[in-house]
């Protein structure tokens, strides 16, 4: 009976965890970006240069990397200098709405004052050398299948108005000045319009279908098909991306509704979006395939302490909740043999319903630490943090309003300094560390040194012992640590719970 209960109580968190990720973009990601209002954590407002002083971005060195940043506004007001100074390489821009240039069917208008401002966006961020990932969406009125939902589906007998629309879009925004070549179409397209509320505008896609086996895929294929052409006529180099699929549960946890993966039946379909694409023979209409993963934080819980449940996924198994997304993408697309395709996560954070807790923003900076080079090891093209600025229920964002920066943003900083370019070895086995439960690591090559990276996944502190004497040892904010003549280091919260051990070659 209590094991009942516990799965009953697991259930209703899946079911408000869904429903929370569909408010928050209700609530703080509308169309246009209203972010709110969040308080600077107090050690960083006290001493902003503490936890990133070690540190200055590479110079001379090409940024070529899975480190990225969603931008609320690709501007110096919107954080662009301070994110690029991290050193992140991509920067995700949910921008272009279809209805804002082509309200009227065959007049586009590309003076409007919403595509003037990313326009303009997108010359500062190829200024500063980064890599744009423009989300395209909305459906005109004239071309809706599904009547007044801007967010959904376009009628069959208008994807060749949406083709043309992106061939002239690519044309404009591929070259110089704004070198964009990364074009998401449409947002989250694996869920239905009834998922999205009264928000028939939603940033999320709507395509879904419940009354089909595979939830409307086959219908996304169709736009692909007819669009991925005009596209690549447009510019062979354009890269299309599969919409950020959100893949609410994994549907191969089964039975259903025992507390853990999909919650019923119906919601099974969901994961199935991608099938339907390929069905449908979709596989040679794009180039790449984006995934959206986060992670969930409860209040009071240890630093290194997460979980999505939907995907059976906790911090001390798998780690982030993305790798098992991934596994699952890659399982689907091995079943219809399609090869040569890459994996972007673009949208990944640490979600906690708390406000903007010190605690909450700490565990970010932990997650922001083991994400990226799990990422690297996963062989990821892309990992976005979702987001620049804070908005919304779950303060995610990497800077506070004022631009000052949290927590998650010097980690994000400090591994990009230390692994931004790194590739990877092999995984560390105990040996390394001293024999030690609770801990894990793993070896990356950067810039002709070795680098470790060891992280605890234990509620108390772990003493390790390295296996030789480092070069140098960091913390997760790039802080040097001292270590003892007998080789060993406290792995301790919240900072020291994931450390960069340095060797020379």
């Amino acid at each position: 009976m209590k094991n009942k209960k516990l799965a009953v109580v697991v259930v209703a968190i899946n079911v408000l965890f869904f429903a929370a990720l569909v408010a928050v973009y209700a609530a703080g990601f509308s169309k246009s970006d209203v972010v709110g209002v969040a308080q600077v954590p107090a050690a960083i407002a006290q001493n902003p240069q503490a936890v990133h002083k070690i540190f200055l971005p590479a110079v001379g060195i090409k940024p070529n990397n899975v480190y990225g940043i969603e931008m609320t506004s690709m501007s110096g007001g919107g954080g662009l200098d301070i994110i690029a100074e991290a050193g992140t390489h991509w920067a995700r821009r949910p921008a272009i709405w279809w209805p804002d240039v082509e309200s009227t069917e065959g007049v586009r208008n590309w003076n409007v004052a919403s595509i003037q401002m990313f326009e303009a966006e997108f010359k500062l961020a190829a200024a500063k050398g980064l890599q744009v990932i423009l989300v395209v969406r909305g459906t005109p009125t004239w071309a809706q299948k599904i009547a007044g939902y801007g967010c959904g589906p376009i009628k069959d007998t208008k994807l060749s108005r949406f083709a043309d629309f992106m061939y002239d879009l690519v044309k404009r925004y591929s070259v110089a000045p704004y070198n964009v070549m990364y074009y998401q179409l449409t947002n989250e397209p694996d869920i239905t319009p009834g998922d999205v509320y009264e928000d028939k505008n939603s940033l999320r896609g709507c395509w879904g279908d419940q009354n089909q086996v595979n939830f409307g895929g086959e219908y996304y294929a169709n736009m692909l098909k007819v669009t991925y052409p005009r596209i690549k006529q447009a510019n062979p180099e354009a890269q299309v991306i599969l919409g950020g699929l959100l893949l609410p549960c994994d549907p191969r946890i089964l039975p259903v509704g025992t507390g853990i993966g999909c919650n019923f039946n119906a919601q099974l379909r969901h994961a199935n979006f991608l099938n339907g694409i390929l069905v449908n023979g979709g596989k040679n209409y794009f180039d790449g395939v984006a995934i959206h993963a986060y992670d969930w934080y409860t209040l009071g819980s240890p630093y290194n302490e997460y979980s999505y449940a939907a995907w059976g996924s906790t911090s001390q198994t798998n780690g982030p909740s993305f790798i098992k997304k991934l596994d699952y993408v890659n399982s689907v697309l091995a079943a219809h043999s399609v090869t040569g395709k890459y994996v972007m996560a673009t949208e990944v954070g640490l979600l906690c319903n708390c406000g903007t807790e010190d605690r909450h923003q700490r565990a970010a900076a932990v997650y922001a630490a083991q994400l990226y080079p799990s990422a690297i090891i996963s062989g990821l093209k892309n990992m976005t943090w979702f987001r620049s600025l804070d908005g919304g229920a779950f303060n995610v964002g990497m800077l506070n309003n004022d631009l000052t920066p949290r927590y998650a943003y010097h980690a994000f900083k400090a591994s990009r300094n230390l692994l931004g370019d790194a590739s990877y070895l092999h995984p560390l086995t105990t040996s390394d560390f001293g024999n030690v439960s609770g801990v894990k690591g793993n070896a990356f090559s950067a810039r002709g040194r070795t680098v470790w990276t060891i992280y605890s996944t234990a509620s108390t502190s772990r003493l390790i012992t390295l296996s030789k004497m480092p070069t140098a040892v960091y913390d997760l904010y790039g802080n040097p640590i001292t270590v003892s003549s007998s080789r060993q280091v406290n792995l301790t919260s919240p900072d020291r719970l994931f450390i960069y051990v340095e060797y020379a070659p």
